[in-house]
């Protein structure tokens, strides 16, 4: 009984992770129909913040001490589905 019982703990587990990939996510609801230029412009900065990491991988290459920022050393891509 115990074997079955962890089985069917481990379906139902991978079960629920399917439907939470498959749910829309509510960082970026607002931001999927309508003007989504004027919902991005009345959006808070957190707000704004959250869609950028829910969608994005930003990373920033290091610099250096006393150097200028350059904006070459920042790569953006889609985060990982």
């Amino acid at each position: 009984m115990k074997r079955i019982t962890t089985r069917l703990r481990g379906d139902r587990d991978a079960a629920v992770a399917r439907l939470r990939a498959a749910a829309p996510n509510e960082r970026v609801a607002h931001f999927t129909s309508g003007d989504v230029r004027a919902a991005w412009e009345r959006a808070s900065i957190l707000a704004r913040r959250e869609v950028v990491e829910t969608l994005f991988t930003v990373t920033i290459s290091p610099q250096g001490i006393g150097k200028r920022f350059d904006p070459e050393a920042v790569a953006i891509e889609w985060a990982a589905a």
